[in-house]
């Protein structure tokens, strides 16, 4: 499994940002947004993250939480990743050619001590509908 999420990396030099219109989430609440979140995040494919450098595959995921404030949760090398809601500065929606099936990418950019936002952390599913859920979640909670 570890070989197909780098090849899917490597795919990701070819990735296609679509535009998503995510104005529908001011209207989610909080909790309904948490609750969502909490069943869709466990469906995610695969998760990469920037600091610490990992990609987490998704049956390597452990102790995956969210709650009002943010997410978090292990890989197994049993790092600890988690983010606030909050520091979400923007989110990028992709689609990344794939052979056989596309990937479909939900990039957080964050702040990281430097003057721009960077994608901290790259949510990856093969369905498309979860991945334009999830956006649409995370955007929910960060303008919150």
């Amino acid at each position: 499994m570890r070989r197909f999420a780098v090849a899917l990396l490597l795919l990701a030099s070819c990735r296609q940002t679509m535009k998503v219109n995510t104005e529908s989430s001011e209207a989610i609440p909080s909790e309904v947004a948490v609750a969502k979140l909490q069943e869709l995040l466990p469906t995610v494919d695969f998760v990469s993250c920037r600091s610490p450098k990992a990609t987490i595959e998704h049956g390597e995921l452990k102790d995956l939480k969210s709650d009002a404030t943010g997410v978090g949760f292990r890989g197994l090398d049993n790092n600890q990743y988690r983010f606030k809601f909050a520091d979400i500065r923007s989110m990028e929606f992709s689609r990344i050619p794939n052979p056989g099936r596309p990937l479909f990418e939900v990039a957080l950019f964050m702040m990281d001590g430097e003057p721009e936002p960077k994608d901290m952390f790259r949510f990856n599913w093969f369905d498309e509908t979860r991945a334009r859920k999830a956006l649409e979640l995370f955007e929910a909670l960060r303008r919150k």
